[in-house]
Order: C-alpha cells, then structure tokens, then sequence
C-alpha cells in the first residue's frame, strides 16, 4: 500500500463535486490504486441498512472496474450495546439472540444483493460504538480500503457527515471511501 493513500483518499469525501465539475472521479480514484491487475484487494464493508448503505451498495455494483468480484469483501455492523440495567433483566441469552437477529437484518439481505452481483462477501457481527469497531477491525484485519455510506440512522445529529463516519476518519489508519 502507498504510503500517501490514506490522505488522498479521506479527499474523496469530495467525490461527488468533482464529477460535478466535469472531472472523472473514477480516473481519480483509479490513479490512487497502483496495483498489479491481479492484486486481490481486502475490503471491508460497514453496513447499517441505511439509505447510505444501499448508495454504497449501489456503487459498488456499478463500479466493478474498482470494485471486482475478484477482490475479498467482508461485511461488518455493529450493534450498539444495550444498557447495563436491560441486560441484567432480560439476561444473557435473550440479549445475545436480540443481538444476532439484529445482525442478520441486516446482514441477510445485504449478503443476497452481493451475491446477486457476483460478490461472496463474509460476514462479521460485533456490538459497541460502531465508529470505534470499524477503525479497529479494519486495521486489525489489515484491510486495504473500507467503503461506507457518510451516514447512517442516526443523520440528525451531523448533517455534514455523520457521527459514525467522523470517528471512523480520525481513527482508522486504513483508506477510507465514503459514499453519499
């Protein structure tokens, strides 16, 4: 991976302006990448069913030159922990089955529209502050690029970029692609 992506691609934020203005965005993006042909790129999609993530979604089925079957893609969302009180009283179990059905609700129908398009994504489930997870399951996992929407449920309290995606860009030292 070069070593000067990570600040060309946080530009990318700007993405829509340029083809806006008349430039290609996909030359752009496609100058940062100077992989081999046969280079496997890891990427990890963040998911929330949101609008945002169908815009991703879209995006990414619409862009194979980027984004080829070819690639290895890992699905990811995060469901924020319930409160300490509601756990004591419901218990474990009950917590962790709410918690995976929440998981697949997303998941599910996410994981069939990629395999619609070609792309065997593997899934992963984790609870916390989805910000947080997704910085650190990208650079743990040593993934080359993540690709999210810039907002997700909650897109009320930032109207720029949301909450999720902010935190996400000041932690994470993977590339990060945000798509509006």
């Amino acid at each position: 991976m070069r070593a000067g992506l990570v600040p060309k691609l946080i530009g990318l934020c700007e993405f829509h302006d340029l083809s806006q203005e008349g430039h290609s965005g996909f030359r752009y993006i496609q100058g940062l990448f100077d992989f081999p042909q046969e280079h496997v790129m890891k990427i990890l999609l963040a998911v929330d069913g949101s609008e945002f993530t169908k815009k991703m979604l879209a995006y990414i089925t619409t862009h194979e030159e980027l984004f080829s079957p070819n690639n290895s893609y890992t699905l990811l969302t995060v469901n924020p922990q319930l409160p300490p009180r509601a756990r004591a009283a419901v218990g474990k179990e009950v917590v962790e089955t709410y918690q995976r059905e929440e998981a697949e609700k997303v998941l599910g129908p996410v994981t069939k529209f990629l395999l619609r398009h070609n792309i065997d994504a593997k899934t992963i489930s984790k609870v916390g502050h989805a910000g947080e997870i997704i910085s650190k399951t990208a650079d743990s996992g040593k993934f080359d690029l993540v690709v999210m929407g810039s907002h997700g449920h909650g897109t009320l309290g930032n109207l720029v970029m949301g909450s999720v995606a902010t935190q996400v860009l000041a932690h994470c030292k993977v590339p990060v692609l945000l798509v509006r």
